[in-house]
């Protein structure tokens, strides 16, 4: 195209002024002839047909909206589901807090998932998880003391931490792309009735820091990335501006801008809640709190990383209950039907949504489906449990529909769980 471009220029060059104006005249004549010819004779056979782009099928996270200006007073607002050109993050992990003892129990999270949140507690841990190409969100949970995180020392804590993640995460990165810095450490339930009180929480930005230091004294650009949560005491934040929701306090006892350069992510645990009250509660439940990781993100803009999230399955009806909930969820059907009377509220449908929705967003780069077991008894259910149901530490029950739906999820392909449309079958 390049060296047409330059003959024809050469040509005009070397003409008088009028020679030039007539060629040029001939030129676009030309041009124009054999650009009607081709519209006419193409698929856009119809050049002056009107066009409503929010009247199509609409596909890959695009919605349709009502905008002022437009034709027909709709639009289409593209939100972008992760990959190539999607503007979410394609990068995402996704994967279940899960322990993984054996290879067995390894083979089967790895069969949904490339991720497991794993639980330290400065133990021995089994490798089982890696050998078979995954990896794990290493979490150091306490020691819980219920006199608070005061009560720790920072630099035995993060010494501790380090010497673990040597040990058990031998190849570093490959093996455990990040670490938490404690589980929950502004919540009275483990860390005792003044937990969530400014002398834990001056503390626990003392341990983030010094265990961000540690690890990157001893790794340096290697280090696993630093997580630490906002998760904790409920009420109203002590140090928060007017009008800031009053749940999931902690962060805004323990964070300020300083911290920022402490710590590579927040994390966030955004249950659904208990309430009862009506459809339309029952319905925000089913999407997991979904503004505290906005006005977690908004408050910190550092990447959410949402450790835990789930619906239980304690329930024997094939809807929606309050019986047997939990503190922080109701329970759930497994999987939609026509018996339910919330259509499409259900874990299966619930887990694929939240991980598209949280990839959606863009500044989430991790999220941990809350748990990969049932409890020691069937539909024991403590929270979101894939597996179904377990009855050893070594014996794998019949998987849920969920199961299926985080694995589809987490590869950004369709929602397989029931519906109407699909005549309530997996697919």
């Amino acid at each position: 195209m390049k060296k047409h471009y330059k003959m024809l220029k050469q040509y005009f060059s070397n003409q008088t002024k009028r020679t030039q104006y007539i060629t040029a005249t001939l030129v676009v004549l030309v041009v124009a002839g054999i650009g009607t010819y081709l519209l006419i004779g193409s698929h856009a056979a119809t050049p002056y047909a009107s066009i409503t782009a929010d009247s199509g099928t609409l596909a890959n996270g695009a919605t349709k909206q009502t905008c002022s200006g437009s034709s027909d007073g709709s639009c289409i607002v593209f939100n972008g589901t992760g990959g190539s050109g999607g503007g979410g993050n394609g990068n995402m992990a996704v994967g279940l807090v899960s322990a993984a003892w054996d290879s067995a129990m390894a083979n089967d999270v790895h069969g949904a998932v490339n991720y497991q949140r794993l639980d330290s507690s400065f133990g021995p841990t089994p490798s089982s998880f890696w050998a078979v190409g995954g990896q794990s969100d290493a979490l150091f949970s306490g020691p819980y003391n219920t006199n608070g995180v005061s009560s720790i020392n920072a630099t035995s804590w993060a010494n501790s931490a380090l010497s673990w993640y040597k040990t058990n995460c031998p190849a570093g990165k490959s093996e455990c792309p990040s670490i938490e810095v404690l589980n929950e450490p502004g919540g009275f339930w483990f860390w005792g009735s003044n937990g969530g009180n400014q002398v834990n929480a001056t503390s626990y930005a003392n341990l983030v820091k010094t265990a961000y230091t540690t690890f990157h004294v001893a790794f340096g650009s290697n280090s696993p990335l630093v997580l630490a949560s906002a998760d904790g005491s409920w009420g109203t934040p002590p140090n928060a501006p007017p009008g800031t929701p009053g749940y999931e306090t902690w962060i805004y006892e323990w964070w300020n801008q300083s911290m920022s350069s402490y710590l590579d992510g927040i994390i966030i645990h955004p249950y659904g809640g208990t309430n009862f009250g009506n459809a339309s509660q029952i319905e925000q439940s089913a999407q997991g709190n979904r503004q505290e990781v906005s006005d977690v993100h908004t408050l910190t803009n550092k990447p959410i990383y949402i450790t835990e999230v789930g619906w239980p399955t304690n329930d024997a009806g094939p809807s929606v209950t309050n019986v047997n909930a939990t503190g922080d969820s109701l329970q759930w059907p497994q999987n939609d039907s026509p018996q339910n009377q919330y259509p499409g509220l259900d874990q299966c449908d619930n887990v694929y949504n939240f991980v598209s929705w949280a990839r959606s967003i863009g500044y989430v780069n991790a999220v941990y489906i809350f748990n990969e077991l049932d409890g020691p008894t069937p539909g024991y259910g403590v929270e979101a449990y894939i597996a179904n149901p377990s009855t050893t530490n070594t014996g794998l029950g019949t998987h849920k529909d969920s199961y299926f739906s985080l694995g589809d999820a987490s590869q950004n392909k369709p929602n397989p769980c029931p519906r109407p449309s699909n005549g309530y079958r997996l697919q």
